[in-house]
C-alpha cells in the first residue's frame, strides 16, 4: 500500500506539481525511516530518479494507458473516456476537469530559480551592450578625441564607496575597467561600456563622499545614457 501511494504521488507530480510536490516530499521522508526495506528501497529509488534527471523520471513513471478491454460502443462512450482521464488526478477536490486547472508537464520546476538577471534589469531600467575590450591606448586616443560629446554631472552620494567591491559590481554589468585606484586626490575609476552600437568613456572621481562623472561618447545621447546607467549604481546602494 505504501509503496502504491509513492508510485501514485511520483506520476501525479508530472500532472498537478504544485499539489503533490509538498506531499510528495512529506511521504518520501516518512518512507526513508520506514521499518519495511522495500519501502525504503522504492523510496530512494524515486527521490534519486528525481533528483537525477526529470526527464527520465517522466518516461519511467508516466506511462502510457493502454485499454486492456474493449468497451461496447453506445452514446455514454465520451463520457466514461472523460472520467477514466480524471482517475489519479485532484478533480475530485477541485470539482473541475484536469484539463482546467492543471499546469503542463513543462512548467515543472523542483527547484525555482529566482531570475535575478532580469530583475535587476528592470531596476536599473537600462541594458549595456556585450563588452568589447579595449587596451589603455585605445581608451586614451578616444578620450582626447576632440569629437567626442562630454556629459558631466556632481552627485553629493553622503558616503564614501569601497573601490574593490564597486569595481566587481560594474564588471558584472558589462563595463570595462581600464584603470582604478584611491589616493589623496580620491577614489579614481575609468571605464567604458556600449549602448547603442557606440563606445562610450567614463571617469569617475569620488572624494569625501562627493562623486564627479564625466562621460564621454561620440553620441551626446549615448553619453547621457551611459551616465545615467552609471549613477543607478549609487541610487541602489544608498537605498
Amino acid at each position: 500500500m505504501k509503496i502504491s501511494i509513492l508510485n501514485s504521488l511520483a506520476k501525479l507530480l508530472f500532472v498537478s506539481p504544485g499539489e503533490a510536490r509538498p506531499v510528495l516530499a512529506s511521504c518520501l521522508n516518512q518512507a526513508l525511516n520506514d521499518s519495511h526495506p522495500l519501502v525504503v528501497e522504492r523510496a530512494k529509488f524515486i527521490y534519486q530518479l528525481l533528483k537525477t534527471n526529470l526527464n527520465a523520471a517522466r518516461v519511467a513513471l508516466v506511462t502510457n494507458k493502454h485499454c486492456e478491454t474493449e468497451f461496447n460502443e453506445d452514446q455514454d462512450d465520451e463520457n466514461f473516456d472523460l472520467i477514466f482521464d480524471e482517475f489519479n488526478t485532484f478533480s475530485v477536490i477541485y470539482e473541475k476537469p484536469q484539463i482546467v486547472w492543471d499546469a503542463k508537464p513543462e512548467e515543472i520546476n523542483l527547484r525555482p530559480e529566482v531570475e535575478e538577471e532580469e530583475a535587476a534589469e528592470e531596476e536599473t531600467g537600462e541594458k549595456l551592450e556585450d563588452l568589447i575590450e579595449i587596451s589603455p591606448q585605445k581608451f586614451q586616443e578616444n578620450w582626447t578625441n576632440p569629437l567626442m560629446k562630454v556629459v558631466t554631472e556632481i552627485i553629493d552620494l553622503g558616503f564614501e564607496i569601497e573601490l574593490g567591491q564597486f569595481v566587481e559590481v560594474v564588471q558584472e554589468a558589462n563595463l570595462g575597467v581600464i584603470a582604478q585606484g584611491s589616493s589623496e586626490e580620491g577614489s579614481k575609476v575609468y571605464a567604458y561600456g556600449y549602448t547603442q552600437g557606440e563606445l562610450g568613456l567614463i571617469e569617475s572621481i569620488e572624494v569625501s563622499g562627493t562623486l564627479t562623472i564625466t562621460v564621454k561618447s561620440l553620441k551626446e545621447e549615448v553619453a547621457e545614457a551611459i551616465k545615467s546607467f552609471w549613477i543607478r549604481f549609487f541610487n541602489q546602494e544608498s537605498s
